[in-house]
């Protein structure tokens, strides 16, 4: 296991990124595929910890000399700096992430909910071949349908991300293996399908939209323009799928290498910055699952994997790869964090972290899978029971501080 400060990774990536800034480009779809797999292999675009001291920044003389003049490209920076400082207070352009006690694990867990400090957006259940998606006044409880999707035998809409004005979702193509990313607006107007495909984790951070696709991780406008492939595999299926989280502005997931039972892959821990550059093995012995949770609460990464010492269990490491912890043997079906508070949840029970002592049982009752998504104090969840509701599924909430549920269908 590389053992380096974490500090001096931060210092050699940002100088990685700033060297490659310059000439990247952004890389098209299709027969790029296999070129930047090929440069992925090459180990002189991983970063060394034994580079850091070839990083150095100072050159206090020549900020000095260039400190005494002006150019007129500084002068064009600045007002492109001030038009963007204005296109970014426009609710429209500007993703909003408050409030930010979101659960870190929201789309690992699905992401049926999600909100900001007045409203809330969850998943419902008409009947059962729809879903909707309801929007809820946080301060009132004053509820509105904002959107059902198609009919289908098997419907599926999750991965909720809220961006400015607009709220972004994934959705089950009927009869079919497909799925879209759809866009409307937060009062559920001028419904869009942005991208369509074998897509899944869909995460809005920025003003970019980040998913896996065919095996590999893509990014692009919130629009669904100009996509680029971020990181290729040497998998093409959906199964491959890299699962990944962003935290600090960067990339983390399992190069999905290789295949076990049950259609899930395992593989190596990568991190890489949101254009696709800066890739930095994180050289963690470990293997890691492409289809259980795998987040971060800024501070870890959790994930479930494979090691010689431990076998198959549930891990988290520090965000340059050191420190690997067994956490559980077991992998729980759920896990969220929000705010300090460590959300644990099985089929039947949630958890609440209490302090290093252990966990709290706050709630027990049919989760599920035991999913849960959290919009400040409220952890959302659903219920399966085909003899107890029309629909087969029910979507619950309970605020962490209180057991009192609340059904929503």
């Amino acid at each position: 296991m590389k053992q380096f400060g974490y500090k001096n990774w931060i210092v050699a990536a940002i100088a990685f990124s700033c060297l490659c800034s310059g000439c990247s480009k952004p890389i098209e779809t299709g027969d790029a595929k296999k070129q930047i797999k090929s440069d992925l292999d090459n180990t002189s675009i991983w970063i060394d910890e034994n580079d850091v001291s070839d990083t150095s920044l100072n050159k206090s003389s020549e900020n000095q000399d260039a400190a005494l003049e002006i150019d007129v490209e500084d002068i064009l920076a600045s007002s492109e700096s001030e038009k963007e400082k204005e296109e970014s207070q426009d609710p429209s352009n500007s993703p909003v992430t408050s409030p930010i006690s979101l659960g870190t694990a929201n789309i690992s867990n699905g992401g049926f909910a999600t909100g900001d400090s007045q409203y809330s957006y969850y998943v419902v259940h008409p009947d059962k071949s729809t879903l909707s998606i309801r929007k809820e006044h946080r301060p009132t409880g004053q509820t509105e349908m904002i959107y059902t999707s198609p009919e289908s035998a098997n419907p599926l809409l999750d991965c909720l991300n809220l961006a400015g004005n607009a709220l972004f979702f994934r959705q089950r193509v009927p009869n079919s293996d497909e799925y879209t990313i759809e866009k409307i607006t937060v009062s559920g107007e001028d419904q869009k399908t942005v991208l369509q495909g074998h897509i899944s984790n869909v995460t809005a951070y920025g003003n970019y939209l980040f998913y896996s696709k065919d095996g590999d991780i893509l990014r692009s406008d919130l629009n669904g323009e100009n996509e680029i492939e971020l990181y290729v595999s040497d998998e093409s299926s959906m199964d491959a799928n890299p699962a990944f989280c962003i935290a600090n502005d960067r990339i983390y997931f399992a190069d999905p290498t290789d295949f076990a039972k049950g259609g899930m892959f395992f593989g190596r821990l990568i991190s890489m910055d949101l254009n696709g550059g800066a890739f930095f093995d994180m050289g963690t012995p470990v293997t890691v699952c492409n289809k259980e949770l795998f987040f971060s609460d800024g501070e870890f990464l959790y994930f479930y994997g494979n090691t010689e010492e431990g076998g198959a269990a549930y891990y988290r490491c520090n965000l340059d790869g050191t420190g690997l912890e067994l956490v559980g043997k077991a992998c729980p079906c759920s896990r969220n964090h929000v705010d300090g508070n460590d959300i644990i949840a099985d089929t039947y029970e949630l958890y609440r972290q209490n302090g290093p002592d252990g966990f709290t049982l706050i709630y027990s009752g049919f989760m599920d899978m035991g999913k849960t998504c959290i919009v400040g104090d409220e952890i959302y969840f659903m219920e399966t029971d085909a003899t107890k509701y029309e629909s087969g599924t029910v979507t619950k909430r309970i605020n962490m501080n209180s057991p009192k549920e609340d059904i929503l269908d």
